[in-house]
C-alpha cells in the first residue's frame, strides 16, 4: 500500500510555507506590535484579551504547519490548510466589519480570494486525490517479528472470533459469518466486529490465501469511503513476520471526517498493540506445531 506521504506538488508545498510564515508573523504581531494588526480600531479595555488570543491562534497554526511540512504527510498538510482556510475567511469578516484595511472593500475581498480562498481550495483539492480516487486518504504498515513458526501465528490469526484476546484495546467481540454462499472465514464471508463506543462494524473478506487475507469494511463507518484492509505471515528466518496493513480514504465532506488524523493515529495504536499483544502470546507458548 502506498504511504500518506505520497508525492505532493511543489506549489503545494510553497503555498502551505507561504501559510507557515503568515501564521508566525501574524503571532509575533499579535503579541508585540498589535497595534500594526488593528491599529486604533479596538477598545482598549478588551484589546489585549482580543490580540494574545489572535495571536495565540496564529502560533497554535504555525505548529499544525511546521509539523507538516516537515512531515510532508498530506493528511496534516490538509488539515493545515483547511485550518487556514477557516480562519482566513472569518478574518475577512472581521477585517471587513472593523475596517482594519484601509482599501474598498471589493478591492479587499477580490485580493483575499486570489491570495488566500482560491489557492487554498485548489490545495485542498489535491491534497484529497488518493490512488483510489477522491478522498482523504491515509495508509499505515505496522510489523512484528515473532520467534514461531508461520503456522503457528496462523492459527492464531485466522481464528478471528478469539481476536479480542490479542487486540485488547477497546475490541469487544467478533463473529464471523457465511454470506453469498461463501463459507465462513472463506472470500466472501462476512466478519462482524465490535469495538467499545461504536456500532458493529461489517467487514467482507475479499481474498483468502494461504497465510494471507484482504478485507473491507462495507457497513458501519458512514464516513469512510474505502477501508481496505490486509494481514499476513510470512516466514523470517526462524521465526514468521506478521504485517498488517490498511488504507483508510475518507469521505472529507462527512462531518465524522474532521477527526480523520486522530481516528488514524488511536487505530494504529491499536494494531500496533496488538501485534506486541500477539507476539507475547506466541512466543510464551510451548510445543509449537511444525510449519
Amino acid at each position: 500500500m502506498n504511504t500518506s506521504k505520497t508525492a505532493t506538488s511543489r506549489w503545494v508545498l510553497a503555498y502551505a510555507l507561504v501559510m507557515l510564515l503568515i501564521s508566525v508573523n501574524t503571532a509575533v504581531l499579535g503579541y508585540l506590535a498589535p497595534e500594526l494588526l488593528f491599529g486604533e480600531s479596538l477598545e482598549s479595555a478588551r484589546s489585549a484579551a482580543v490580540t494574545h488570543f489572535y495571536a495565540t491562534r496564529n502560533l497554535s497554526v504555525a505548529v499544525l504547519g511546521l509539523v507538516a511540512l516537515l512531515s510532508r504527510a498530506r493528511p496534516l498538510l490538509f488539515a493545515f490548510v483547511l485550518v487556514r482556510l477557516v480562519i482566513d475567511s472569518v478574518d475577512l469578516g472581521f477585517t471587513l466589519q472593523h475596517g482594519l484595511v484601509d482599501a474598498p472593500a471589493p478591492l479587499l475581498i477580490v485580493g483575499w480570494l486570489l491570495f488566500f480562498t482560491l489557492p487554498q481550495l485548489a490545495s485542498l483539492w489535491h491534497l484529497r486525490e488518493g490512488r483510489l480516487g477522491p478522498g482523504w486518504q491515509f495508509d499505515f504498515e505496522e510489523t512484528v517479528l515473532v520467534q514461531a513458526p508461520p503456522a503457528q501465528a496462523w492459527a492464531k490469526l485466522s481464528r478471528h472470533e478469539s481476536m479480542p484476546q490479542w487486540v485488547k484495546l477497546g475490541l469487544r467481540w467478533v463473529r464471523v459469518e457465511p454470506d453469498q454462499g461463501a463459507a465462513v472465514g472463506a472470500a466472501g464471508s462476512l466478519r462482524i466486529i465490535r469495538f467499545a463506543g461504536w456500532p458493529p462494524v461489517t467487514e467482507r473478506f475479499i481474498e483468502v490465501q494461504k497465510r494471507r487475507y484482504t478485507y473491507a469494511v462495507i457497513q458501519g463507518m458512514p464516513h469512510l469511503q474505502e477501508h481496505l484492509g490486509e494481514l499476513q505471515v510470512e516466514r523470517q528466518d526462524q521465526g514468521s513476520l506478521v504485517r498488517w496493513s490498511i488504507r483508510f480514504v475518507f469521505d472529507p465532506l462527512h462531518p465524522l471526517s474532521w477527526g480523520a488524523p486522530l481516528f488514524v493515529a488511536g487505530f494504529r495504536h491499536v494494531v500496533r498493540s496488538g501485534l506486541v499483544e500477539l507476539k507475547g502470546q506466541l512466543e510464551s507458548q510451548k510445543g509449537s506445531p511444525a510449519p
